[in-house]
C-alpha cells in the first residue's frame, strides 16, 4: 500500500528555566563568597544538549557549525510527536548530525547554505513533498531542509493499514494526507532503521549502517 503522511500527535514542551541563588557564606565560616559561587557554579547542573560529537574525518569548523540548530529541530520533532528519552523511537540529534553529512556529500556549499538533507533533488522529486512545505525547484536553507527531511522520513517509515471500525487500534493513529484525516485509515511508524532505508529509497545498500560507522568514528 502507498506510503501517507504521519499524524503528529502534538506535545509542545517548553524550556524549563532554572533560577539558582548561591547561599551567602556565613560570616564566622572562613569560607569567602567567592568561594561559594565557584561551588555553586560547580554543583549547577550543566547543559550539555548543544555538545554533538565531532567526527573523525569532519573536524571541519563548517562540518560542526549546524549542532545548534539540528538540536533544536531535532528536540522540536520529538516534542511534537511525544518522544521523550526513554521512548524507543526517540530520534539522536547525533544521528541526525551523521545523516545530514552523508546526505551532503560533505559538499561545503550544500551543507552550509543549501539542501542538506537532499530533500528537492530533481531526480529524485516526489509530489508528495508538497505536503510537508516543500515546492519542486524551490531552494532550500539548512533548516528548511532538515525540518523537511525529518517529516518525510517518518512518513517512508510508516505503516497503513485499512481500519477496523470507527477507531484506530491500540498503538496506531488516524491516518493524515496533506493536512486531513483519511476517514477508514489508520497508520504506525515503524522504526528508523525502516525509515532511513526508505528515505534513501535503497540507491546506497546499507545506508543506516554508514550512518552508524560514521557515529562510532568520533575524532
Amino acid at each position: 500500500m502507498k506510503k501517507l503522511i504521519p499524524f503528529a500527535l502534538v506535545a509542545f514542551i517548553g524550556p524549563g528555566a532554572l533560577a539558582f541563588a548561591p547561599p551567602a557564606a556565613p560570616a564566622d565560616t572562613g569560607v569567602t563568597t567567592e568561594q561559594v559561587l565557584q561551588q555553586a557554579e560547580a554543583d549547577a547542573p550543566v547543559d550539555t544538549a548543544t555538545e554533538l560529537p565531532v567526527y573523525a574525518g569532519y573536524e571541519q569548523p563548517w562540518q560542526n557549525a549546524h549542532d545548534d540548530m539540528i538540536v533544536r529541530v531535532v528536540t522540536d520533532f520529538n516534542a511534537e510527536k511525544g518522544w521523550d528519552a526513554n521512548h524507543p523511537n526517540h530520534l539522536d540529534p547525533a544521528l541526525v548530525k551523521a545523516w545530514a553529512l552523508q546526505e551532503s556529500g560533505s559538499h561545503q556549499d550544500i551543507f552550509t547554505n543549501g539542501d542538506m538533507m537532499q530533500m528537492n533533488n530533481d531526480g529524485d522529486w516526489a509530489d508528495e513533498k508538497t505536503w510537508f512545505g516543500v515546492q519542486r525547484g524551490q531552494q532550500l536553507d539548512p533548516e528548511q531542509s532538515l525540518r523537511a527531511a525529518l517529516d518525510w522520513a517518518y512518513y517512508k517509515g510508516e505503516q497503513t493499514r485499512p481500519m477496523n471500525g470507527d477507531t484506530p487500534d491500540a498503538g496506531w493513529y488516524p491516518t493524515v494526507r496533506d493536512g486531513e484525516i483519511m476517514p477508514g485509515y489508520q497508520s504506525r511508524f515503524t522504526d528508523w532503521d525502516e525509515a532511513l532505508a526508505d528515505y534513501n529509497g535503497g540507491g546506497v545498500a546499507d545506508y543506516r549502517g554508514d550512518i552508524e560507522r560514521r557515529m562510532a568514528q568520533v575524532a
